[in-house]
């Protein structure tokens, strides 16, 4: 009797972790429809009357201020000129900042984040998506416009300033790895890999398909598989 309600306490808490997990859907509304904006190159993008109408978005009927910008889940800041009489003229628009997708979303498959290949370059695809909706509020997020010419009365500027640039000596036309091996399987590589330098032009690469880790040798692999 005492091993049969251990056993169900145990499936009951399992039961309850599960209902409570967590699968990154949650910012979808259902009840709306989300029209897909693909952005491969990170910039400003603008989106115009004849845009919106060509894409089926009844935008002549929609306050511009109920619209709303997705990705990754999270709401973006926009722009809309001339939103503020709550039509949508023609020559109105929508202004975002883009952009592209890079590595941060393939870290989800590997347990160990550091044997991420290229953080700054997705292994599937370098296309982030953007999502436009709609809702019924009025307070959905926008770009602040900045008007104040009053320079005079800002503090005084630093001699100095900090700035990351990030360089790539690699080609996107060159085909470094051959044959990805993972498991049973062989996978012929047909796009470029943004695998480290070392790895690079390696006829194979092979893969534990158990924490993703990849080394150039088999016999590496063998022995990674026995310490796991």
């Amino acid at each position: 009797m005492i091993k049969r309600l251990l056993l169900f306490s145990f499936l009951f808490f399992s039961f309850v972790q599960l209902d409570a997990q967590t699968y990154g859907n949650e910012w979808i509304n259902y009840s709306q429809k989300y029209y897909k904006i693909k952005v491969a190159q990170t910039g400003i993008y603008k989106i115009n009357y004849t845009t919106l109408v060509n894409a089926g978005i009844p935008i002549t009927t929609t306050d511009p201020k109920r619209l709303q910008l997705f990705n990754r889940g999270v709401e973006q800041k926009i722009y809309i000129e001339g939103e503020s009489d709550g039509t949508f003229n023609t020559t109105d628009f929508i202004e975002f900042y883009g952009q592209k997708n890079d590595g941060s979303l393939d870290s989800l498959l590997y347990t160990n984040t550091s044997f991420v290949p290229n953080p700054y370059y997705s292994l599937v695809n370098d296309t982030a998506v953007y999502y436009l909706t709609w809702n019924n509020s009025t307070a959905n997020k926008r770009i602040t416009v900045e008007s104040d010419v009053n320079f005079g009365a800002y503090p005084t500027l630093a001699n100095y300033f900090f700035k990351e640039e990030i360089h790539d000596f690699h080609s996107l036309k060159i085909k470094n790895i051959e044959i990805i091996v993972i498991g049973k399987y062989e996978i012929e590589a047909w796009y470029y890999s943004p695998f480290p330098t070392q790895f690079q032009h390696s006829k194979y690469l092979y893969f534990c398909e158990f924490c993703l880790k990849y080394m150039k040798k088999k016999e590496s692999l063998v022995n990674h598989i026995v310490r796991v």
